[in-house]
């Protein structure tokens, strides 16, 4: 679940709200971790700054969180630093991967679609009010299709991660390897040099 940084809720919170069947797989991720700093729970609230008790309370998104296990990232967009970058990746997937292992290694199940071909099949010939509901239940459906994709984008993300993070060990182990050869060189040159003066400084004194 994205929540884009905002110093306004402007409903996003209570359209979240209506995405409630998803909270088993959802992670709430804060683009904007800036602004959002008091919707962290109490158990993080020492590490990320509080704007304002008072905000903290009042806000949406501290149910939200709560449903989803108080699986909630606060990513700092604006940051130059690189190790924060890396840290805020890191406990996003490892929210990722505690979902994954939660659902058998899957971000959700087929159920849903399931679901919705009953539900499709039971639209036509409804009441308006009916109509309503399956419409807003099909929109949930689209934001479960966005979990899904965002869930898949973070796994492709994390393998590319491991590798650029095994690729940069094995550039390092490389350099390494290349600095002791070149150090081993220039000692085998200066010994024999030292070899070539004694055996000239030799051949003078006979």
């Amino acid at each position: 679940m994205v929540v884009a940084g905002d110093r306004s809720d402007g409903g996003g919170g209570r359209r979240s709200e209506r995405c409630w069947f998803q909270v088993a797989a959802a992670v709430v991720l804060s683009c904007g971790g800036d602004v959002y700093r008091f919707w962290v729970s109490d158990g993080l609230r020492q590490r990320f700054p509080v704007v304002s008790g008072d905000a903290f309370r009042r806000s949406p998104a501290k149910d939200i969180i709560r449903l989803c296990g108080n699986r909630c990232v606060l990513f700092d967009n604006r940051t130059k630093d690189e190790t924060k970058k890396a840290d805020q990746v890191q406990q996003l997937l490892a929210h990722v991967n505690k979902v994954l292992e939660t659902n058998g290694g899957e971000p959700y199940t087929n159920d849903i679609f399931i679901e919705m071909k009953k539900r499709e099949k039971a639209y036509q010939g409804n009441s308006k009010e009916e109509h309503k509901r399956h419409d807003e239940w099909f929109e949930q459906f689209i934001d479960m299709i966005e979990l899904r994709f965002i869930n898949l984008r973070l796994e492709f993300e994390r393998v590319l991660f491991e590798e650029r993070t095994a690729r940069a060990k094995a550039e390092r182990e490389a350099k390494a390897a290349m600095k002791k050869a070149e150090d081993d060189i220039k000692k085998l040159r200066k010994e024999l040099k030292d070899a070539k003066e004694q055996s000239s400084n030799g051949c003078v004194i006979l």
